[in-house]
C-alpha cells in the first residue's frame, strides 16, 4: 500500500509550490522523471514531517487547524517509518493518539471525516509497526464511521437512523448502499466523495491487515457507490449526491481533486487484496484521468 508516501518519497522532489500571485503551478510539476535518489526523497520527507512535527502543540494538535489535518500528519508519519523501515514516530503516535481518546474515545464528531482520518492513521500506524494497539483505534474509528455508511438493509428499506428524511431507493439505477454521509446532521442529505473514499480506504486497509471479509465488502461497496454515483464520464469524482427522496438525487459537481486521490488510493489497495483486473483497469484509468485533468484544480 504506497499511493501516499510514494508521493512524498518521489514526487515531492520534483513539484513547484503554487506561485502566490497567480496560484498557477509550474507546467514541469506532472513531470515523472525524477532524477533525485532515493536516499534524496527520504530525506525531504523527512525534513518535511519533522518540521510539521515540530509545530504540534502539546495536546497533540495544530493551533490553527481542524482535527483532520494532524490527524493525516499521523498517517504520514507512520507510512514514512513502514516505507524505511524505522519506528521513528511509533511513541510520539501514540502519546498523540493516547490525547485523543482521552477527549473522544470512539472518535465521534459531527463531520465523518474526523474519525475517519483517525481510523486511516491508525491504520496505517498498525501496518508499520505491528502493534494492536493501533489496529483496535482503527477498528473503533471504522465502526463510528460505518454508522453514518448506508448498509444494503437501509438502502433497500429507504430509511437511516439518524436521518429524518425519507431515501431515494436508488439514482441511476443503482442503490446507494456504500455511500457515506458528509456529517451526522439529521437533515444533511450529502453522501460525499471525501468521506465514502475516506470509508473505501480504511475498509480496505482492515481487510488487508485482519482478512476479515466484512471489510473488504464494505470496500467494495464504497468503490461501487463512488463508480456509481460520483464519477463523472471522464472518471473524476465528483463532490457529492443527495440522498434525500425528494431531491431528484441531486448532484454537486464540484472537482476537488484530493476526492479522485482518495478514491485511487482505495482502489489500489482493492486492487491488491483481490487481484480484480476489472479494479485494476478503473484505477489505472482514474489515475490518467486525474494527473490528465488542467493544473489549476490541483492548488
Amino acid at each position: 500500500m504506497w499511493p501516499l508516501l510514494v508521493w512524498m518519497l518521489s514526487v515531492l522532489s520534483v513539484v513547484a509550490p503554487c506561485t502566490a500571485q497567480g496560484l498557477t503551478p509550474s507546467v514541469f510539476w506532472k513531470n515523472p522523471n525524477i532524477t533525485s535518489s532515493k536516499d534524496e526523497r527520504i530525506a525531504i520527507a523527512s525534513a518535511a514531517l519533522e518540521k510539521a512535527d515540530s509545530r504540534l502543540q502539546s495536546n497533540g494538535q495544530f493551533n490553527d487547524s481542524g482535527h483532520d489535518t494532524f490527524a493525516r500528519l499521523y498517517g504520514q508519519m507512520a507510512e514514512f517509518d513502514r516505507l524505511t523501515n524505522q519506528t521513528r514516530y511509533k511513541q510520539s503516535l501514540k502519546q498523540c493518539f493516547a490525547l485523543e481518546v482521552a477527549v473522544s474515545p470512539l472518535f465521534m464528531s459531527s463531520l465523518q471525516n474526523y474519525e475517519l482520518n483517525y481510523g486511516y492513521a491508525a491504520a496505517r500506524a498498525y501496518a508499520a509497526y505491528q502493534d494492536l494497539y493501533f489496529l483496535d483505534l482503527a477498528v473503533t474509528a471504522w465502526t463510528t464511521a460505518k454508522q453514518a455508511t448506508i448498509s444494503k438493509e437501509q438502502a433497500a428499506s429507504g430509511s437511516v437512523d439518524g436521518k429524518q428524511f425519507n431515501l431515494s431507493l436508488s439514482c441511476q439505477g443503482a442503490t446507494l448502499a456504500g455511500g457515506t454521509y458528509l456529517s451526522t446532521s439529521f437533515n444533511d442529505p450529502k453522501l460525499s466523495g471525501m468521506e465514502s473514499g475516506l470509508f473505501l480506504v480504511l475498509s480496505g486497509l482492515l481487510a488487508e491487515a485482519t482478512s476479515n471479509q466484512t471489510y473488504l465488502d464494505s470496500a467494495i461497496e464504497s468503490a461501487n457507490f463512488i463508480q456509481s454515483h460520483l464519477l463523472d464520464p471522464s472518471s473524476i469524482v465528483l463532490d457529492s449526491v443527495s440522498s434525500k427522496s425528494n431531491e431528484s438525487c441531486s448532484m454537486d459537481s464540484t472537482v476537488f481533486l484530493y476526492n479522485s486521490g482518495i478514491f485511487i488510493e482505495g482502489l489500489a489497495i482493492l486492487a491488491f487484496i483481490t487481484r480484480n483486473t476489472s479494479i485494476e483497469d478503473l484505477y489505472v484509468l482514474a489515475a490518467y484521468r486525474t494527473n490528465s485533468y488542467p493544473e489549476k484544480y490541483f492548488c
